[in-house]
């Protein structure tokens, strides 16, 4: 309470711009002072981390209970930078977990599945080099030793019931409340999103793009829960893990509940010690206090997103004043009722009852939002985990022959394993030989981004949306689509089989394996054979033995247990951990941040509740462990030292690339994309570069513009940040008020409105400015490349930057400086193709350059040039064969080459060049026929 009062007070006052610009200036970003105004962002952080620390030195299970309550409300898979967040605070915990085992000389629990895992690692690191995008891999590949230490963590510090019991309620908790939200958000907030992405705007910011799709308006039309998850699907992936387990523990719950109250008398309890009474006073007033909070939290929808806060129309029980009543009224009564039951049950029988009821309620809940997601792969994981769940729990393994009961299961998890891995070593090699000449022409590009429009002005968007019928439901199509998917992502891991792609670029590698009949995706929805693809035979067995030793070992663990209360609560994780794994086998379990959090730590609660014995919490059953641990000091030291190594080195290596993005977004601490302010800094170079170059030419040559160029005045100070310079060649307008897209002109000496909207009249006047202006953000991406020069994305802005330079400053004012233009033009053109040499447009853009450079400043060079140009072309075909947009623009490029070797009298050179320009275009049309016959891509 202290640290939020100490944080939020200094970010309510402002406190931490000092801080923010400090760090801008140690980061050496231009402009220091023009930092991200708002202090709440680095609140939050500081907030979160430093809390998660004091709760883990009460008991590391504490901290790892504050990252389960927060990760779904952070969306790792948009915004892949906030996760690094993540994974500090799980090495804080780290941390503070070995450094109480050397002080309490403990041992290390390394069971084989940590085995498997830190194998898998060690694969990622080995092939790390060989990625086909080494930045998107060593990105995650940080997140992935966070999820190993997550696991081990998990694993060692709740081998104890009543530890594992409260982890396993604060999951639950955090479930109920995703679920709470998911169906809130389903019944109010859904059809409020599709009213605010018909705005070109919104659809601009969010989806690049100012039409929607079809495909985009079928997902918003679609009324399919998702919460924050952002894909239902994911949603679904989620409550799976937790709601076998509610389900599992109804009963026992119930028994226990019934058994306490059975000798319950009737008779009036004896009154409470005055410690006691204290204590329920306040259990009470937690629970007044939350209903009171519940039914603001739940009123804020309906007043927010259906009435829009408008006092007139809402209805009464929802204003201000009715609503605080009735909610502390309900919050007295529950709070009182509460109060009575504490002081006549006592705390344990009252706690039993709560659980019970709550087990029930949350089973409830948890249900109808997996419903609403209408996610068919998770309704037939769920079904088919539930079966083998209900065979495990009725098998009695005293029937089976004596010496078959005497196998320890680990022997046989381990057995299960190796012939796994055989398994696979054989498929591999068998698949190696298959010929593959049926596919030689069947690739396609990268998969689209969700904004890609089609034509015309798009489909609507209804507020009340499309519920899915049953016979949409029992529709296949989608899983057609994923049958594509998986072709795809099958002969990617033969291709690749030694180092696969690396981590993170399956959507990089899918087009040079997509065929036409194939869509256009980003994951391959099915997790163990994206696995393959990404990490290579190695990394794909170690990945799926470790979830394999899980279901085998496990299932024999359940079969053996006696103790009915423990054999369902051990089921219940079971169970869960098994249906996430089969969904995974349709969808991307596995590459969404939040999920694998989640299961990593349902993973580590279930091998450490099962290592132990049903009589006692505190000590391991050797017998029934899945592995060993570190037996000697000497060794456990060691590999204490290692693991602080391997902690120390993910905070070091994630911070290169965080810094980095840090400093682009200046020094933004939430939803970290730099991205975002890279296109905002290119749209506001295109206007002052392009299109005040495009007007200007227009009125030289007395052709008359349709209007004045304007933009907005916070994108213009992105490149021109002085008012007086731009007071000098333009005009200031202010919105008008409560008039959409209306605005009144000010003037002279008005102050200007951060929204105000800038009309340029003096356009070649503004170019210069902003020429000389922008050459202070191109240093500044410069500068911040050092801190991680793998980024391929400020390699291209670099690129696209100096390409402005080269193509708009032709005057002979500028004669000195073009050659240094140029020649940084061709090098981070190059830079750019090398950090990402398997993206086709990379090629295009690279071989663009080479097509300038000869045309426009060729230095003698023109047929080495043209040479080069023409091997990205034809690299950038063998990358996406099959998309026309490709062959188009190289065919563009051949139509003017082939107007250039006849000014040159290249005769031949240029009937070569005709020829092919033709060809390119009519297979460009034939393909586009060809997909257009499929209906999975959009029409271009």
């Amino acid at each position: 309470f202290i640290l939020a009062v100490l944080v939020f007070g200094a970010a309510s006052l402002g406190g931490f711009t000092a801080l923010k610009i400090s760090l801008a200036s140690l980061l050496e970003v231009s402009a220091p002072e023009q930092v991200y105004a708002s202090n709440f962002d680095i609140a939050y952080v500081l907030f979160a981390i430093v809390l998660v620390a004091l709760a883990g030195s009460v008991h590391p299970g504490l901290g790892i209970g504050l990252i389960v309550l927060a990760r779904s409300w952070t969306d790792g898979y948009t915004f892949p930078l906030d996760n690094i967040y993540f994974t500090w605070s799980i090495c804080l915990l780290g941390a503070i977990w070995l450094v109480g085992v050397i002080k309490k000389k403990e041992r290390i629990h390394f069971p084989v599945p940590a085995y498997l895992f830190s194998g898998l690692l060690l694969i990622m690191a080995v092939t790390l080099p060989f990625a086909y995008q080494y930045y998107n891999t060593y990105s995650l590949f940080w997140l992935w030793v966070g999820y190993g230490f997550l696991f081990l963590l998990t694993l060692n510090t709740m081998r104890n019931t009543t530890v594992s019991g409260v982890l396993l309620t604060i999951f639950m908790i955090a479930m109920a409340a995703q679920a709470v939200f998911s169906i809130l958000h389903f019944e109010y907030l859904l059809p409020y999103l599709r009213q605010v992405v018909q705005d070109p705007a919104v659809l601009r910011q969010y989806f690049k793009t100012d039409v929607m799709s079809a495909d985009m308006a079928r997902r918003f039309m679609v009324n399919r829960a998702f919460g924050t998850m952002l894909f239902p699907n994911a949603l679904a992936a989620y409550l799976l893990l937790g709601l076998p387990f509610l389900l599992a523990m109804v009963v026992p719950y119930g028994k226990r509940c019934q058994e306490a109250f059975k000798n319950l008398s009737a008779a009036k309890a004896e009154p409470a010690a005055s410690s006691e009474r204290i204590g329920m006073i306040g259990v009470a007033s937690v629970v007044g206090f939350a209903v009171v909070l519940g039914v603001h939290f739940v009123a804020y929808f309906p007043k927010s997103y259906v009435y829009h806060g408008t006092m007139s129309t809402l209805p009464i029980y929802l204003r201000n004043v009715p609503l605080a009543v009735l909610s502390l009224a309900g919050g007295c009564v529950i709070g009182l009722v509460a109060l009575y039951l504490l002081m006549r049950w006592g705390f344990l029988k009252w706690w039993l009852a709560v659980r019970f009821a709550g087990s029930i309620l949350i089973a409830l809940v948890v249900s109808y939002a997996c419903w609403i997601t209408y996610s068919r792969g998770a309704f037939l994981a769920l079904l088919m985990a539930m079966v083998w769940a209900f065979f495990l729990y009725a098998v009695n393994p005293r029937r089976f022959p004596g010496r078959l009961a005497k196998i320890s299961p680990r022997g046989v998890a381990l057995g299960a394993v190796l012939a796994l891995l055989a398994v696979g070593f054989v498929w591999a090699l068998a698949g190696f030989s298959a010929p593959t000449a049926g596919w030689a022409d069947e690739t396609s590009e990268a998969a689209q981004s969700p904004g890609r429009s089609g034509e015309g002005s798009g489909p609507q968007v209804h507020q009340e949306g499309i519920s899915l019928s049953m016979q949409e439901l029992a529709d296949p199509a989608s899983f057609r689509l994923r049958l594509g998917y998986w072709q795809v992502a099958f002969r990617m891991a033969l291709h690749n089989w030694r180092t696969g792609v690396g981590m993170g670029n399956f959507a990089i590698a899918y087009p040079r394996y997509q065929h036409i009949g194939a869509g256009d995706v980003r994951e391959a929805h099915n997790g163990f054979l994206q696995f393959f693809s990404e990490t290579g035979l190695a990394g794909g067995m170690l990945f799926a033995a470790f979830w394999g030793f899980l279901g085998i070992w496990g299932a024999w663990r359940i079969v053996r247990e006696e103790n009915k209360h423990e054999k369902l609560v051990l089921l219940g994780m079971y169970t869960g951990l098994v249906a996430f794994c089969l969904h995974a086998f349709l969808d991307i379990n596995f590459s969404h941040p939040s999920l694998m959090m989640y299961a990593m730590v349902f993973c580590g609660l279930f091998y450490a509740r099962a290592r132990m014995p049903v009589s006692s919490g505190a000590v391991p059953d050797e017998d029934v462990s899945p592995g060993n641990h570190v037996s000697r000091r000497g060794i456990s030291d060691i590999a204490v030292l290692l693991f602080l190594v391997v902690l120390v080195a993910t905070v070091c290596g994630s911070a290169r690339i965080y810094l980095q993005h840090l400093a682009l977004n200046r020094m933004r601490f939430l939803n970290l994309s730099c991205e975002e302010e890279l296109d905002r800094h290119l749209k506001a170079g295109h206007f002052f570069f392009n299109e005040l170059s495009h007007y200007a030419l227009q009125r030289d040559q007395g052709r008359k513009a349709k209007a004045l160029p304007r933009i907005p005045l916070s994108l213009a100070r992105l490149i021109l940040d002085d008012l007086e310079t731009l007071d000098k060649g333009c005009t200031f307008y202010k919105p008008i008020p409560e008039t959409r897209g209306q605005f009144a002109r000010l003037e002279k000496g008005d102050p200007i409105p951060d929204n105000a909207l800038v009309v340029v009249q003096k356009a070649w006047m503004m170019r210069r400015a902003a020429g000389e202006s922008a050459l202070e953000w191109v240093r500044e991406l410069e500068l911040q490349d050092r801190w991680f020069p793998h980024s391929p994305e400020l390699a291209m802005h670099l690129a696209k930057w100096y390409e402005f330079y080269v193509q708009a400053f032709v005057t002979p004012a500028y004669a000195e400086r073009r050659p240094e233009w140029i020649r940084k033009f061709m090098d981070w053109s190059e830079i750019m193709l090398y950090r990402n040499p398997m993206h086709a447009d990379m090629r295009l853009i690279r071989a663009n350059a080479l097509v300038w450079k000869l045309l426009e400043a060729p230095e003698g060079d023109e047929e080495l040039l043209w040479a080069q140009a023409q091997q990205e072309f034809e690299e950038m075909l063998r990358l996406s064969p099959i998309f026309p947009r490709h062959k188009l623009a190289y065919a563009g490029v051949l139509e003017r080459m082939t107007a250039y070797f006849e000014e040159t009298a290249q005769n031949e050179q240029a009937a070569v060049c005709r020829e092919k320009a033709d060809l390119l275009q009519q297979e460009a049309k034939e393909q586009q026929e060809e997909r257009n016959a499929t209906g999975l891509y959009s029409r271009e």
